[in-house]
């Protein structure tokens, strides 16, 4: 799984192209950069109706609707369809003739990562905001947040995917099986950059696949290419 930064990390950062800039229009009631941050990191790691909702009608689209997240990369089961995508171009094994019992091996550890996304807790703990010189362009904001992640690298072994052949249907099936054991709490933290719109109602930004990079990067980037386990 040293796979991480190289592979998976690399699904996450390529998500940033994919995040979602703030409404234009809204008339909401002016909320907090914190708040909106809270909004943003809670869609990225949880991904559930629960938390898709508040942010889809805070960051409305210019005809004042409800932006759609269904689609989006982070949200349910689409982060495990990304990842596993990812894995099978780089998983070599010939290990298992049959392709198809590879993929599920791939899904398997793919949903096991993803699922170690879910298990995160995260939560804003502080920022600072600038409002611009000229006052009819907003506000930036950098936000602090951090989380409480699995550590992948106290229970599995690093796997090489882009130059290791070895890697075995049973071993990443075993690897999957000890990372859904994992429990949150290894603490990582982090900043979240913002901006306003014009009318300063509505905080946006789009660095969702920067939160999902880092808190895969907290499981897993322990995993890196010639590091070591505890």
């Amino acid at each position: 799984m040293a796979m991480v930064r190289s592979g998976i990390v690399g699904v996450a950062l390529a998500l940033l192209t994919s995040g979602v800039n703030a409404a234009i229009d809204s008339d909401q009631t002016a909320i907090s950069a914190a708040q909106a941050a809270d909004m943003i990191i809670a869609v990225v790691v949880k991904g559930d109706e629960a938390s898709v909702r508040p942010l889809s009608i805070y960051w409305k689209d210019s005809n004042g609707q409800p932006l759609d997240f269904s689609d989006a990369p982070y949200v349910g089961d689409s982060l495990t369809k990304a990842l596993t995508h990812n894995l099978l171009r780089h998983f070599s094994s010939d290990d298992e003739p049959d392709h198809a019992r590879k993929e599920q091996a791939v899904a398997t550890f793919a949903h096991a990562v993803a699922s170690a996304v879910r298990r995160s807790a995260c939560h804003t703990t502080g920022g600072t905001v600038t409002p611009y010189a000229e006052p009819h362009l907003g506000a930036s904001a950098t936000v602090t947040y951090e989380c409480l992640v699995p550590d992948a690298a106290k229970v599995i072994l690093p796997l090489d995917f882009p130059n290791d052949s070895s890697i075995t249907v049973g071993q990443l099936i075993q690897e999957a099986t000890a990372l859904d054991a994992a429990p949150a709490e290894k603490r990582i933290s982090a900043t979240m950059k913002l901006q306003t719109t014009a009318d300063g109602k509505t905080w946006g930004s789009p660095a969702m696949g920067g939160v999902l990079a880092t808190v895969l990067d907290g499981i897993a980037g322990a995993l890196a290419p010639g590091s070591k386990r505890p």
